[in-house]
């Protein structure tokens, strides 16, 4: 736990990663002997080996991504739901409904803020009330899509999360809930844009600084350390080097217009799509009949966004392409 965090210790709550593992997992006779760690052998090789030998063609990399991968991770958050809050059904119900939305209301939030870093240990569980609740918000205003292993997704709706709302999925409350919080958020754009301002435009906040995944490489990734002299000089030289100039995308204004973009329904996560998609196929159709630039200049309604970002959360050609510590098969 990150002692700056606070809300980690304010509530009864468990990482989800560390749900998933140790918990829902458990449940089942051979569930935890038999799920491989996403850094074992197994996995990793694997699923590296795949993101390098199909790196343009997404399509492909999916493929594979479901064979090598997927099928060794079965989904089994709604055991654990069953399991803490199966003598009451009131309660089980109560619990899950408020997981679901709870999971579209951050996410609403996450994606027009570009909260980025949003593996297994980044979001906790209210083991009391099932609410999801996140935590460090260093990788924000899509600095996740900088990193060595770009964020491509607007935020985490993965097979587990999709399986613990129960039958409905996606549809139901989950979808009604992420309307309804983005529909909040347009409602309230001025307001929420004016309070972001200050904080962009504060000089003793470093938001464009680099944070410790994109140093790293990712969540999981140990530092780098420079061991020995010349390594150690190396490192102390590159300490005292003057930093950079400002980038486009730390620029204040470009934040907040690529804020006030996704405000309009305007789906803007800087990473193309996977190469040899089906999307890329149909966004640049689309964009052609429109007469635009490119897909990213398309306004949608509310329910129009929330399709889109739905899609891209949990299409396999977006989530293959995540760094592995990542975990997006959990």
């Amino acid at each position: 736990f990150q002692a700056e965090d606070g809300i980690r210790d304010s509530v009864a709550s468990r990482g989800l990663g560390d749900v998933y593992k140790r918990q829902a997992y458990g449940l089942h006779p051979e569930g935890a002997r038999r799920m491989p760690g996403c850094f074992d052998d197994r996995i990793r090789g694997p699923f590296e080996q795949n993101q390098r030998t199909y790196a343009h063609d997404g399509v492909a990399m999916a493929r594979e991504y479901r064979k090598i991968v997927l099928g060794q991770y079965e989904p089994c958050f709604s055991r654990w739901f069953a399991h803490r809050f199966g003598d009451e059904p009131a309660a089980w119900l109560g619990a899950r409904a408020t997981f679901a939305r709870s999971s579209a209301i951050w996410s609403a939030v996450g994606h027009v803020l570009g909260l980025g870093d949003r593996h297994g240990e980044n979001i906790m569980v209210d083991i009391d009330r099932g609410e999801q609740v996140h935590v460090d918000f260093d990788c924000i205003f899509d600095k996740g899509t900088r990193l060595k292993t770009p964020e491509i997704v607007p935020f985490r709706l993965t097979p587990h999360m999709v399986e613990a709302f129960g039958v409905t999925g996606v549809e139901g409350c989950f979808r009604r809930s992420l309307e309804v919080g983005l529909h909040t958020l347009r409602h309230h754009r001025e307001t929420l844009l004016n309070v972001l301002e200050p904080f962009i435009r504060d000089p003793t906040v470093g938001w464009s600084r680099t944070g410790k995944a994109q140093r790293d490489g990712g969540p999981d990734e140990p530092p780098d350390r420079g061991l020995g002299d010349r390594n150690g000089a190396k490192a102390a030289t590159k300490k005292r080097a003057p930093p950079p100039p400002p980038k486009a995308h730390d620029d204040p204004k470009n934040v907040l217009r690529v804020v006030a973009q996704r405000l309009d329904g305007i789906y803007n996560v800087p990473v193309p799509p996977p190469p040899g998609s089906a999307r890329e196929r149909e966004d640049r159709a689309l964009a052609r009949a429109r007469g635009v630039k490119k897909p990213d200049e398309l306004p949608l309604s509310v329910p129009g966004q929330v399709e889109r970002l739905i899609k891209e959360a949990t299409a396999d050609t977006n989530l293959c392409r995540m760094y592995i510590g990542w975990t997006p098969f959990l």
